[in-house]
């Protein structure tokens, strides 16, 4: 009789170790797959903030014609002081008053933001996190 309960108990072992070696295999594939997809995005993000930089040298650019065209910087009325009283909270202007180009770009930002992707969250709470100004 006890033959009989070693036998069972042994291929009752046997039977848990290969659904748990089968469990492991697939835990491990699902975790390489999202590694994989977390590699990506990263990626992308790393992709968006280049494009992002690329397009502020281009602005950067047309603010410096727009400079050469009004007799400076100060006669630039992208340049101005907005009539909106905000203060950039981060980056390379940070505590400065933001400009009319500034308002331009929050509010198309804002609206980006809220037709687009609202589960971000708010354009002032973006504005916070990252130096986009």
């Amino acid at each position: 009789m006890s033959d009989m309960f070693d036998t069972y108990n042994r291929v009752y072992a046997n039977s848990v170790a290969r659904t748990a070696r089968h469990n492991g295999h697939k835990a491990q594939t699902i975790i390489n797959e999202k590694n994989d997809r977390i590699e990506e995005l990263e990626n992308d993000v790393w992709g968006w903030a280049a494009v992002a930089s690329a397009r502020g040298e281009v602005i950067d650019t047309l603010l410096e014609a727009l400079d050469a065209q009004h007799g400076g910087p100060e006669n630039n009325p992208y340049r101005a002081e907005s009539k909106t009283k905000v203060v950039i909270p981060n980056g390379e202007r940070e505590g400065e008053n933001i400009q009319e180009r500034d308002r331009i770009f929050l509010t198309s930002l804002k609206r980006i933001i809220e037709n687009n992707c609202p589960h971000i969250g708010s354009w002032k709470s973006l504005i916070r996190k990252i130096s986009v100004i």
